[in-house]
Order: C-alpha cells, then structure tokens, then sequence
C-alpha cells in the first residue's frame, strides 16, 4: 500500500483519535502520532510539517482548536479540517477567521471522512500551485524594466510592478483601488499631442499603440501601449493587464537619424560611406546619397557596390587611395567626370572611422563640386595678372604720350609750313598721322587700364548712342555679314560717356567679322534686366548681347581673351586690346562681361552695365560764346619737360604770343589777366591764379583724368584751352 500525505490528528479523545487513524490507515494515509493539546499541535506542526491537520475544536487545555489553527496559520500554510460534533453560532466567525478547508461531523462516517479529506488535499494543492504560480509570476514582472499594471474591470489598480511604481512614483499601497487613469494620461505623438480619454482606447488592439506621457518627473516620455483584456471562463470582464514600453531614447535617436538622413539626402554635397572588401582589397561604396547622383548624374544602380576607384578620371585619385588604405582623414581637389562626358572640379574631404580595430572598417566621403569656385578664382587671377598689365600699360602709356606729343606737335608746325604741292608735306602727313594712329592705341591702353576718365559721366540715352552706332557700322560690316538690330523701346540710360557705348559696339562688332570670313549673321541686343549677373549683386542693369555665327572660341582661349596684347591673329592684323578695351570699360561702369562659344558655331559675348531708372535725360543746349582773340598776350611755360616746351614755344611763336620759359612758378603779381599758364597738373593747384588762365596737361598716369587737355596733347587742342 503507497503511503500518502502525513496527517497528524489533534483530538482529545482517544476513541475518536482511534477511529479516525484507523480510516486513514486503511486508505493508505501517513498518519503522525496524535496529539490532544492546542499547544501540542502547533509544535507538531512546526516540527513535522504534516500535508493536513485533522483539528478537534474542542480540545482540553489553555487553547481550544480555533486558536490552535489561528497561530498554525500565522507561521505555516497547513490546511486544517476541523473535527465536531456541535457547534454554536457564535464561534463560526471565529472559524470564518481559520479559512478552514472543511468540516467531519461526529460520529464519524468513513467515506465521508476520507471525501473531505481529500477535496481538502486537492484544493490545497491548487491553490500551493496558484500561490507558486503567483509568486513566479511577480518574481517575473518584477524583473521586468517595462511597467506592467493590472486593474480589475472598473479600471481601479488591483497590481504594479517595481518598474511601474518607479515609473509613477508610488507603490503599490498607495495606488491600490484608484483609477488608473487618474495616474497616467496618454497624447498622442503629433503636434497638436490631443489626449486621449481613457486606457481602454488601446484595449486588445494586435499591436502597441506609441503614446506621449509624463512620468514622476514629469518629463514627456514617449511609450508604446498594449491594454489586454482579463476574462473568466464564461468571458466576463475580470480586469485588465497594461504594459508600457518606455522609448524614448528610441525615439529621440531615432528622430536625430531622420533629421540627419533628411540631411545627407538633401544635401548638395555628394557623400559615400565607404568599406574595405577583403576580397577585391578596395573601398566599395555602401552608401550614397542623393546630392552624389546630382553631381554625377550616375543611374542609382551604376554606383551601389561599385569600388570608389570608380569615380576617378585616369590620372587622379591615387593619392586618396593611399589615405583610404592607410585610413588617414584627407582633402583634396581632382577632376572628375560626369556621368554625361562634363568634366568638373570637385574637392574630396576623406573622414575614417574613429575605431581603427573594429572589423568592419569604413570611411565617410564628402564630395562637393568647386567648378564655379575654381572659376571665380581663375577670374580673380585673371583680373589681378589685367590690372597689373595695366598699370604697367598706363605707365609706359605717359611715357609714349610725351613722346607723340612732340612728334604730333611738330608736325603740325611742318604742315603749317610747307604747301601740300611739296613733297615734304607727304613725308610729313604720314607722320602725322602715324602719330595719331598711336595716339588711338595709347588711349586704348589707358582705357584699358582704368586711367581714361578724365572726362565726367554723365547719363546717356544708350538707344539713341547705339543706333547711331550701328547705323555706321552697317556699312563697314558689308553684305556678307547680316546685321540684326533689337533694342528694347524703354531702354533704360547709364551714367557713362558716349564714346565707351561706341568703342564697346566697335570692338565686339570689328571681332565678330574677322570671325566670318566668309560672311554670317551678327545679332545686337539691347534690353532691361533686373536680376543677379554673375558676380554682381541683385539690381537693375543694361544688358547688350553680341552674337555671331562665325568660327568660335575653343576653352582655352576663351580664357585669355582680355588679356592685353593676346590675340589669334596674325601679325600686323591686330594689336590685342580691342576686348581688353571694352573689359577695362565694363569695369568702370562696375558691370559684367559673360562669354559663351563654341568651335564652328559662333559666339555670343553678354554685358551688364548698372542702369538708372531714377532719372530721365535732360537734353540742355549749350551756349557757343565765341573767344575773344587778345594779341601779345604772356603765356608761361612752367616746368615742361624740354622738348614739349619747346613744341609749344615755336607754335606760339607762329601765333605771334609771347611764350616765355619758366623754372619756378611766376609770381601772381606778374601774371595779368589776359595772360595765360601752361603748367604740369601735378603743380596746377599751386598756383595763385584763376582757373580759366591756367592750362594743365598731364604729367603722370595719376593727373591723367584731372588735366585740361587729353594725353597726348594736340598743339590745336593746347590753342583751343587758351583761347587763341
């Protein structure tokens, strides 16, 4: 027979004690010595730790067996039948106390003691179980870093783990039978952040629900919800279980990775994240972003996976290599080629990772395309290499004047002097204007140099000065060259001088001709523009387009075209300054000049000059006061240089005036009214005279714009200021 289940019967009566033992002796049960004392049977139960106490109510002794069982029950968790035969009302709250598992009647009947006895068995063994079951359970949720709540159908919290109670910041004492949502309120996760009414929004949906809310702290915290229903066998609502996932570092990481992909995608740089293949010994790209497929214009699928070597023209990138190899941060500029054949400039910045002893090594990239920036520098460089040509233009150019002054000068006296019937009038007019020839070339120079502004701008009527223009040049041009002509009818004016809007038309046109030898089409735009020209700010400007379909300008020539003194011609067909010229010209005016060409298609040369759109032209006539001619009058030649003094001396001479030299400035009182000086610009503000008898020429590219008279110095301009 299998012995079962220690039971130790306390009862004071022996018979009853005897036939109890020998039931359960009978039907296999282990049964313990009895004992017939209330104190007797706490110590057995501490001792022996029996499955069942078959417990006498009535018992002799200090304790009866309520009291017993009572204390039992305080130490161990011993189910107890109690043994009786009667028992008054009053004591039943008592036993309500003892949380019996059932009661034998005496006298005893077998299959009724051995009934109870083991539905008392069972259900101790279930609810061993439960309790096990239990504790395991809070052990778990214990454990868990997410809280986990339960309410009862109501919504009132009858569990929470440690978790949840960090979570609020109560424990479980303190929240027990409350509302749960007087706790927590949930938003939702946008910006408005509407609440929502209650938990049970999110019950036994298949999937958590993110949520914005507030902890102890009450710091936002974004969570994830899940709302389970608890339900009995009939499925009646018994409670809810609540679980929160807490992820707001998620969700903060998250967003910054967004932020920075939203970042890397619309970036105008191009940027590859790179990682070394053991198998081909390269860097294949990984990743790239929008910006790179922009720049290279690639298909996406040209570039994943491919070896970053890829993107080199031959010739570049071994030096970036090495540094990816050697995982070196780098930068650099190379020239790469798109995807459609353009060649550009880009500038590589090579960024290895910081953990040189992880396995899986890769490199950030960033590639941006400098070709504008590289352009603005070569346009600098070629801005500063022009305007020290031409200061050293214009210095040599005041050289050049004092020269052809005397020459021009003395022609003219030959000129006055001999018939034109001699021979030596030829001899002396080709010298002549062989000296005005260079005359023209040396006021190009100092065109170009930024030196001719001696006279002062004024606002033009640009229409009227360039139909005027163009009307003559019609003519020039011939019948191969087809000339088209558009000028906007509101044309705004410039502050300039009309001789620059001529000398600009002249050159560009004078170019596109010697372009089509054999004839084509040259096409003149003038129009208003508001906008932003390259390289200048925002504003409104004349704009003058000169296209023409002849052979073309290939890059690098296009590069030195305003360069001084260069030219494709050959020599003795051009002197090299008619777009030098007109670019020391725009500069003046603070505007633009744009290039466009290409080989047997023509060429198309785009200005901008700032316009005024403020002021309308005033036409003044001007007075002619005829000169009043004074004889013998004293005119002064102070501190010329030998040769242009005595030019000057002999043309006076022939003037019947009285020319005298002078090395120191005459004194005022020395000098009548109807006298006159000839004097340097240099010391013309030294003198203690009026203006209207002072003659000032110039003496240095410096005093070039301030003197009376141009560079070089025609003797009848020098009569002309004297009033002769």
């Amino acid at each position: 027979m299998i012995v079962r289940n220690p039971i130790c019967i306390v009862e004071d009566d022996i018979n009853s004690a005897f036939v109890l033992q020998t039931i359960l002796s009978k039907s296999g049960y282990e049964v313990l010595p009895t004992v017939s004392t209330g104190e007797e049977a706490i110590a057995r139960a501490a001792s022996d730790n029996p499955s069942l106490i078959l417990m006498d109510i009535t018992l002799s002794g200090k304790l009866d067996g309520i009291e017993a069982a009572k204390r039992i029950k305080q130490k161990r968790d011993i189910p107890i039948i109690y043994l009786t035969g009667y028992s008054p009302d009053t004591i039943i709250p008592r036993i309500k106390e003892t949380t019996p598992f059932g009661f034998i009647i005496k006298p005893y009947d077998p299959k009724s003691v051995l009934i109870t006895i083991e539905m008392a068995l069972h259900k101790a063994a279930i609810e061993r179980e439960s309790m096990e079951t239990k504790r395991r359970l809070a052990t778990t949720l214990g454990t868990l870093q997410n809280p986990v709540f339960s309410t009862d159908a109501a919504g009132n919290i009858t569990y929470l783990n440690a978790a949840a109670q960090n979570f609020l910041g109560f424990n479980l004492t303190h929240v027990m039978g409350q509302l749960f949502d007087h706790f927590l309120s949930f938003y939702a996760i946008d910006s408005k952040q509407k609440q929502i009414a209650s938990f049970l929004e999110f019950k036994d949906k298949n999937d958590a629900s993110e949520v914005v809310t507030l902890n102890k702290d009450r710091q936002q915290r974004y969570v994830r919800i899940q709302v389970n229903t608890l339900s009995d066998l009939y499925q009646n609502v018994e409670g809810y279980v609540i679980a929160l996932n807490d992820f707001t570092e998620q969700f903060h990481y998250e967003k910054n990775n967004q932020k920075l992909a939203s970042a890397l995608t619309n970036s105008h740089e191009g940027v590859i994240i790179a990682e070394w293949d053991s198998h081909t010994n390269e860097f294949v790209i990984e990743y790239f972003n929008e910006g790179l497929i922009q720049l290279l214009g690639y298909p996406v699928q040209a570039l994943k996976g491919q070896p970053v070597s890829k993107l080199f023209c031959k010739g570049f990138g071994e030096d970036i290599c090495n540094a990816l190899v050697q995982r070196c941060p780098y930068a650099t500029d190379i020239i790469m080629q798109r995807h459609d054949g353009k060649f550009i400039h880009t500038h590589w910045e090579v960024t290895p990772s910081s953990n040189k002893n992880t396995p899986e090594y890769y490199t950030v990239i960033t590639i941006n395309d400098v070709t504008h920036l590289r352009q603005l520098e070569e346009n600098l460089r070629q801005t500063q290499k022009i305007e020290a040509v031409g200061r050293l233009a214009s210095g040599i150019a005041h050289d050049f004047n004092n020269l052809l002054s005397v020459i021009n000068g003395y022609a003219e006296l030959v000129l006055n002097e001999v018939s034109q019937e001699q021979d030596v009038y030829s001899h002396v007019k080709h010298i002549y204007e062989a000296g005005h020839k260079g005359a023209s070339l040396v006021n190009q120079l100092m065109t170009f140099s930024r030196q001719n502004e001696q006279n002062e701008k004024t606002l033009i009527d640009v229409k009227r000065t360039a139909y005027n223009t163009l009307q003559m040049l019609q003519h020039w041009l011939g019948e191969k060259i087809q000339l088209g002509v558009r000028i906007d009818q509101n044309l705004w004016p410039i502050y300039s001088q009309e001789t620059y809007v001529d000398q600009i038309l002249v050159n560009l046109c004078v170019n596109a001709k010697d372009a089509m030898p054999q004839g084509g089409s040259l096409h003149v735009h003038f129009e208003n523009f508001t906008g932003t020209p390259s390289n200048l700010s925002y504003g409104h400007y004349v704009k003058l387009t000169v296209s023409d379909t002849g052979t073309g300008i290939d890059q690098n020539t296009q590069k030195k075209i305003f360069e001084p003194f260069f030219t494709t011609k050959p020599i003795g067909r051009g002197t090299g300054l008619g777009l030098s010229c007109v670019y020391g010209i725009v500069k003046q005016h603070n505007g633009t000049i744009q290039i466009d060409s290409q080989l047997n298609v023509g060429t198309t040369l785009t200005i901008f000059i700032p316009a005024n759109t403020c002021e309308s032209i005033r036409t003044t006539p001007q007075k002619i006061t005829p000169s009043a001619r004074v004889a013998k009058r004293n005119i002064f030649l102070v501190q010329l240089p030998d040769t242009i003094a005595q030019c000057l001396y002999h043309c006076l001479q022939i003037q019947k005036e009285t020319p005298h030299y002078c090395d120191q400035i005459p004194l005022a009182q020395e000098v009548t009214q109807e006298d006159r000086i000839i004097v340097p610009q240099s010391i013309a503000s030294r003198l203690n005279c009026p203006q209207n008898q002072i003659v000032s020429i110039p003496d240095s590219s410096e005093t070039y714009q301030h003197a009376s008279v141009s560079h070089p110095y025609a003797v009848c301009e020098i009569l002309k200021k004297l009033e002769l």
